[in-house]
């Protein structure tokens, strides 16, 4: 699967948190690409709702999941002790991360999302981790 620009631009934002070294950055984007194609929808994987689009939630969400704190644990958790009409920045107050927390500062509408755009994708996503995913 090609990554488009919309791809390539919210990869860029979450490169922060991603790490710099070739072997991680290879990883999310190899598993980016497989995530995408797990998508039930392609055509509208890049669409933005109340906020991000999914190719947004992915990208965030696996950006935790490799990256080099090792954050995919505390996330995971966060978001599977969530409730529906909290948002991202909400769900993840009590995750003692400060670099996850000025990223989040700095990306308001990740932060404003809502959470419920994040948790379908979560179980898919931290499979890809080692952590396990968090069943609620």
């Amino acid at each position: 699967l090609q990554i488009g620009p919309n791809q390539l631009e919210a990869m860029a934002e979450v490169a922060a948190l991603v790490g710099h070294t070739p072997r991680t950055v290879k990883r999310f984007v190899n598993t980016y690409r497989v995530l995408k194609a797990t998508a039930d929808n392609l055509d509208r994987f890049d669409d933005v709702r109340h906020g991000v689009g999914d190719h947004q939630v992915v990208a965030f969400l696996l950006a935790a999941a490799v990256g080099p704190h090792k954050r995919a644990g505390a996330v995971s958790t966060a978001l599977a002790a969530a409730r529906s009409g909290d948002t991202l920045e909400a769900a993840l107050a009590n995750v003692h991360d400060a670099e996850l927390r000025t990223w989040l500062f700095g990306h308001r509408a990740f932060a404003a999302a809502p959470v419920t755009r994040f948790v379908p994708w979560s179980a898919e996503v931290f499979r890809y981790s080692f952590w396990p995913p968090h069943r609620s």
